[in-house]
């Protein structure tokens, strides 16, 4: 299973650091990574329900999802993971992740002759710990969903949804301290996981389908 990593230098022979993860020419594969490969153990925990009538809806669905991954062995160039000792960046990889999800669906039935509101809510978030998988989930970085759908006559259903990213960075160092090489002055020089990256990235979406 790949592995987060830091980018692999491809060096000549004579000149390449085996302690920095760096390969020859000759060992850049054919397919895969030359990056972190390693073992990784999931689990997954879900629930679901239903709730009646109450005096603020007519009825409501919920889903929650818990998600744990930890990794058990690096076997392929350790010295890039960035779960390895002395690593102490925002993306750093934690030994064990969990991630939290929960989706919220009001209803309110013929709220017009033959139409049903309702208003998907949704979030997830890492609860704990940053996963050594790309895209598997950071602690502190999540997403959010706020919806308002019509059903109509159970055939036709208009949706209406914001859809929210946020997440965890780190700055380069002010100047006199910052590596110009890599660094301009106060930008961004490590995002915590994809959410991260697209947390200015928010978006409204307007779907329709129907049922024939």
């Amino acid at each position: 299973m790949p592995l987060l990593s830091d980018a692999v230098q491809v060096m000549p022979a004579p000149l390449v650091n085996r302690a920095l993860g760096q390969i020859t020419t000759a060992e850049v594969p054919e397919h895969g990574t030359p990056g972190t490969l390693g073992d990784t153990m999931h689990g997954v925990l879900n629930a679901l329900g239903v709730i009646g009538e109450t005096p603020v809806f007519d009825t409501a669905s919920w889903a929650t999802e818990l998600t744990w991954m930890t990794w058990l062995e690096v076997n392929q160039n350790e010295a890039v993971f960035k779960g390895r000792k002395g690593y102490d960046q925002v993306d750093a990889v934690d030994k064990n992740y969990f991630g939290l999800a929960i989706n919220f669906t009001p209803t309110w039935f013929q709220v017009l002759p033959g139409v049903d509101f309702l208003a998907p809510l949704s979030w997830s978030q890492g609860i704990s710990g940053n996963s050594a998988m790309t895209a598997g989930g950071q602690d502190g970085s999540g997403s959010f969903g706020v919806g308002l759908a019509a059903d109509i006559y159970s055939k036709y259903r208009f949706d209406l949804k914001y859809v929210g990213f946020y997440g965890d960075n780190s700055k380069c160092p002010r100047v006199g301290m910052a590596n110009p090489a890599t660094c301009v002055n106060g930008a961004v020089d490590l995002f915590n996981g994809t959410n991260s990256v697209i947390a200015d990235r928010d978006f409204v979406s307007l779907t329709f389908k129907t049922t024939f």
